[in-house]
């Protein structure tokens, strides 16, 4: 019974393809217009894993999670792959970090705590690791972002020297 069901899915497949296409393709240069190859474009150019080696889970495109997490997000997602040893885990300190990936200490922190709540990365006295992607994405809410009178969002930083200067 499953492979006759089986077949009458294959059938209707192949029928709806060919009442879409079947125009188009009426011989095999056009089938192979429809398929796109796999062949390397510059074969003189191929990667070749030397020495070290980082893997992104294929799921952070397909299951969704990229298209929750926000631009300092992923930057520091993908950094923290691209440094982690095989067990994700990597060790630069957080001046080190900002000033490779060009982002200011807020932006930073942020980003970290997100990744965090999304259960993708885990942090401890400036140890990174990063995690088995949870079985589907975490969505979490963005706090407000503080404002000034005018309006503008207030760097943490700016606010630690309003405080030194209190003292």
């Amino acid at each position: 019974m499953k492979k006759n069901y089986k077949y009458t899915q294959l059938v209707f497949f192949i029928s709806v393809f060919v009442l879409i296409f079947g125009a188009s393709i009426q011989n095999k240069n056009n089938w192979r217009k429809l398929m796109i190859s796999k062949q390397p474009i510059n074969p003189n150019r191929i990667r070749q894993i030397t020495g070290s080696f980082s893997w992104i889970d294929h799921r952070l495109i397909t299951d969704g999670f990229i298209q929750t997490m926000e631009p300092a997000e992923m930057l520091l997602y993908f950094f923290l792959i691209l440094v982690g040893d095989k067990n994700g885990v990597s060790f630069y300190s957080y001046d080190k970090i900002c000033a490779l990936l060009k982002i200011d200490v807020d932006r930073f922190i942020g980003a970290r705590e997100r990744l965090i709540k999304r259960s993708l990365i885990d942090c401890d006295n400036g140890r990174f690791q990063v995690l088995q992607l949870p079985d589907k994405p975490i969505q979490i809410s963005q706090p407000p972002k503080r404002m000034t009178p005018g309006n503008q969002p207030i760097q943490l930083k700016k606010i630690f020297q309003q405080l030194a200067e209190v003292d």
